[in-house]
């Protein structure tokens, strides 16, 4: 039981329609303004309604919150499929 008290790890994943070459800059600037945030982007090749899987990752909820923010904020507006 013991091993299982750490602080519980938030995630949110960003499905987008563009692909890895256009969000390294998103990417960069993120990890620039929160260099804790845990940063993951995962391309799908086989899926037609999204090009990437943006993982966010953070044992700080409202920490997490503010950089999904910022992220959806830079990207295009027609770029984002959804946010789980």
């Amino acid at each position: 039981r013991e091993r299982f008290r750490d602080d519980p790890i938030f995630l949110k994943n960003v499905f987008v329609r563009i692909g890895e070459g256009a969000l390294a800059d998103h990417h960069n600037a993120l990890l620039r303004a929160y260099p804790d945030l845990l940063l993951g982007s995962y391309p799908e090749f086989s899926n037609p309604e999204y090009k990437v899987k943006v993982t966010l990752e953070s044992r700080d909820a409202s920490f997490l919150a503010r950089a999904l923010c910022e992220l959806l904020r830079r990207l295009p507006a027609d770029a984002v499929v959804r946010v789980a």
